[in-house]
């Protein structure tokens, strides 16, 4: 298998190995950029621990991955082979490096800065991984490896098992391989399985801690283009479904935190005017000196008020009402629960265009499903793989999805809270699926 030759110190996993390609990728400039991205960049401003980046988060996938590695490895009959330890690697490899393409705040500059560009943070991870000299090195001069930087930069940006690129491990069907996707973006993947409980530690919330991830890692099991998980490990799973949900809620939705988005959202936005992102982004070798301090260290951009109030930490909106919607598949309030630009469009309509800028409606929509556009998960029970949806796991039917639909108000304009809160109750109630239709 692997040969670590080196140790990291993780207060979440304990010491972690690292071998000499990985110890290379690491110390690249492009890496260690990681290191000024936060990987809670709004919680932080509500749970001050949250100082932790994505650096750590990153190795700490990579060992979750090289754990699931080891067991498909054994599945695949490649355990004690030069090949088992190749697709070990791989994966590692692939963890590691799947948010090198994170902007400065995170999840907020894809939204404001990469989405209206076209691309999202994965593909300028693969832009970065195929084109920067130092991984480059690091990984072309392993020449042992039996794969190349062009496997990793194309792992970064599949969406499905289809995209997986198949390494060629002898004995082993392409399909089966393909499987090997679910470990970066799936139910139980390793990304998921860290930030859950890393988040927790953090925080100190502690949703996350106690997952048992290495059971659920020792008993995935690798079928036709899919990952499925033995029973005996779906109670383990069940902690990360329900972790996952009270972590959503409790943390990345919570109604500071997102009053936070709000207000760095505005933040870039008004940050267009300052800095070239277009040619930063399309450009890898400029976009690895974008981190948080390149944003907030900006001269002209602290000059911005949005600038000023974050790092003061004086947000200007509270909550003056929130709806909880429990949605069942299909339901038309799931029209609602995902439209935040519907429901603002109808709110200022019905309150006037005095209320703009003052008002607004957050929409954080929840599924209990972590894959999104995949319903399913496989349970294997002795050798029969039986198809469960997210809801049905072991603990019931839950509601598909919940959807926390909140009010805004700027706090210098509560004033005007009453008529605010009521305009949105009129909403909320009275939203048929054919008024929302009417909207599109």
């Amino acid at each position: 298998m692997l040969v670590y030759e080196h140790m990291i110190k993780d207060p979440v996993h304990g010491y972690i190995g690292i071998t000499s390609v990985e110890k290379c990728t690491i110390n690249t400039r492009a890496f260690q950029r990681l290191r000024r991205i936060l990987q809670l960049p709004t919680s932080v401003y509500v749970y001050p621990g949250a100082t932790h980046s994505r650096f750590i988060h990153s190795i700490g996938a990579m060992h979750i991955a090289g754990v699931f590695g080891e067991n498909i490895a054994s599945r695949f009959k490649l355990a004690g082979r030069e090949e088992g330890a190749r697709l070990i690697q791989y994966l590692r490899l692939v963890l590691l490096l799947h948010d090198i393409g994170h902007g400065p705040f995170s999840h907020s500059f894809e939204e404001k800065i990469l989405y209206p560009l076209n691309t999202n943070h994965e593909i300028v991870g693969s832009r970065i991984v195929g084109s920067d000299e130092e991984i480059l090195s690091c990984i072309e001069e392993s020449s042992d490896l039996g794969f190349d930087a062009r496997d990793v930069s194309r792992a970064l940006t599949a969406v499905s098992s289809e995209d997986w690129p198949v390494l060629g491990f002898s004995g082993v069907d392409q399909d089966m391989e393909k499987s090997l996707f679910y470990i970066l973006k799936g139910p139980f993947a390793a990304d998921l399985l860290d930030y859950l409980i890393r988040d927790s530690y953090y925080t100190g919330a502690g949703y996350g801690l106690g997952i048992d991830w290495v059971r659920i890692a020792r008993n995935a099991v690798a079928l036709r283009k899919r990952l499925g998980i033995l029973d005996k490990a779906v109670d383990a799973y069940e902690h990360v479904l329900i972790s996952r949900f009270h972590m959503f809620a409790a943390i990345y939705y919570h109604k500071t935190t997102r009053a936070v988005e709000h207000l760095v959202g505005r933040m870039l936005e008004e940050s267009n005017a300052y800095i070239d992102y277009k040619s930063i982004v399309e450009d890898p070798s400029r976009y690895i000196d974008l981190d948080d301090s390149y944003i907030l260290g900006n001269p002209s951009i602290r000059k911005l008020e949005s600038c000023k109030m974050l790092l003061s930490r004086k947000i200007p909106y509270t909550v003056v009402e929130e709806k909880r919607i429990q949605i069942q598949r299909g339901s038309p309030l799931s029209l609602l629960a995902i439209n935040r630009n519907l429901l603002n469009k109808l709110l200022i309509e019905e309150l006037g265009k005095d209320f703009e800028g003052i008002v607004y409606i957050d929409t954080p929509h929840l599924p209990l499903n972590p894959m999104l556009k995949e319903e399913e998960v496989l349970v294997i029970s002795g050798d029969r793989p039986i198809v469960k949806r997210f809801e049905e796991i072991s603990f019931g039917t839950l509601s598909h999805s919940v959807a926390i639909v909140r009010l805004y108000m700027d706090k210098a304009h509560l004033d005007k809270r009453e008529r605010a809160v009521k305009a949105f109750r009129e909403i909320i109630e009275s939203s048929s699926e054919e008024t929302l239709r009417s909207f599109y």
